[in-house]
């Protein structure tokens, strides 16, 4: 059951970051990610057209891409940007954060079509790109969904990005799959609802769990000194409905949930690998200098953020589920009437 609206369009995550390269050699060793290709674009002034709001950035600025494939067919794209001059949107990141998890993006066919909901929500775009087809980063800040991307492609465009990712691979059985994105928020309730609105989520399962207590959890390989309790919203993203959409709100207690609002605000937080085996995916991580920051064991799951900050990774999630963790957490984003007719 694929997801509806915009949210069918989900492919890429995206990170602005200082070091390109540091941060692609990351990706290939601690996740398996394979070929990044790279390229250098100009944008405003004489090259691609380039608009601030409604006005026209006569500037050039710069930047560098990165392109890799991810998902199990390569259905899905990471991409890292790096500031190549001039003063924009992604220089003006990396100054204020170092640099990270910056954008989630939606492909589309209709790109005027496509954007009328988040118009609707008051939400307007950052920066907006003409020539190649139609690209633009909507400030949704406000609604706790960080910048979301909208993008339709000509022909051209699409088949030059094809090159840069390289020949489409199936993943072998054993190798990490980007499944999630996840955002953390003050007020689950309100954010599901605009994810729904405009970005036509269909569903979102609802679900509470106390750390510590229906879950062993630690913080930074020790046991949680308190427990804490969060609130959960999962729903389905992409055509197959294959991608998640994660919405936390952090409720009782002291965790590095609230502490991440409190540093950052709401917004992007991580994005998760689904991976067979836990120990030999963590061994990895850890191998590539990313540090442990909460695990949680139980119920079929065994999942660890870690701290990949210094890679311009933000933090990444891997987690391995039995199959009835697995099956319990498809039933979670089915609606109740959908799962009577299966």
């Amino acid at each position: 059951m694929a997801s509806e609206g915009l949210a069918r369009g989900f492919t890429q995550i995206s990170y602005v970051v200082r070091d390109l390269d540091a941060t692609a050699r990351f990706f290939q060793q601690a996740l398996g990610v394979g070929h990044f290709g790279v390229r250098q674009y100009k944008l405003g002034g004489g090259g691609v057209k380039l608009m601030a709001g409604d006005r026209a950035v006569e500037s050039e600025i710069g930047i560098r891409i990165a392109l890799a494939r991810a998902g199990a067919r390569g259905e899905l794209e990471i991409e890292l940007i790096a500031p190549d001059g001039g003063d924009s949107m992604f220089s003006r990141f990396v100054q204020r954060t170092g640099g990270g998890l910056h954008h989630a993006a939606f492909a589309v066919d209709d790109f005027d079509h496509a954007v009328r909901p988040l118009q609707g929500e008051g939400m307007t775009p950052r920066i907006a790109l003409s020539g190649g087809g139609k690209i633009a980063y909507f400030d949704c800040r406000g609604a706790g969904a960080s910048i979301v991307e909208v993008a339709q492609y000509d022909e051209a465009m699409r088949l030059e990005f094809e090159q840069l990712k390289g020949p489409v691979a199936i993943a072998p059985p054993d190798a990490p799959r980007l499944v999630q994105v996840s955002y953390t928020v003050r007020d689950l309730d309100a954010v599901t609802q605009w994810w729904k609105r405009a970005l036509g989520v269909e569903y979102f399962g609802i679900t509470r769990a106390t750390a510590g207590r229906d879950y062993e959890v630690l913080i930074r390989d020790e046991p949680a000194a308190t427990p804490f309790s969060l609130q959960t919203a999962m729903g389905r993203l992409g055509p197959r409905g294959e991608q998640e959409i994660e919405i936390i709100q952090p409720l009782d207690g002291p965790s590095p949930y609230r502490d991440f609002l409190d540093q950052r605000g709401e917004g992007l937080n991580h994005v998760s690998f689904l991976v067979p085996e836990f120990e030999p995916a963590a061994a990895r991580m850890r191998a590539c200098g990313a540090a442990p920051l909460i695990e949680f064991r139980g119920h079929g799951i065994r999942a660890c953020y870690f701290d990949c900050r210094a890679a311009g990774a933000s933090i990444v999630e891997i987690a391995c589920f039995d199959e009835k963790a697995t099956a319990a957490m498809e039933k979670v984003k089915t609606p109740r009437e959908k799962r009577s007719q299966s």
